[in-house]
């Protein structure tokens, strides 16, 4: 439905890769959870990732 309305989602609680496998069958294009990473502080993701 939200690809007919353009609108674009984020799955949100994604854990396991079998989650992740119904959300790829549904088109669902971005997710976020455990599965991708855990909560940590800003200092440590500007770390990590910039």
């Amino acid at each position: 439905m939200c690809q007919d309305l353009v609108i674009e989602v984020v799955a949100e609680g994604v854990e396991t890769h079998e989650q992740e496998a119904i959300l790829r069958d549904l088109e669902c294009k971005l997710g976020q959870g455990y599965l991708y990473g855990k909560p940590m502080p800003a200092s440590e993701f500007e770390r990590a990732y910039l």
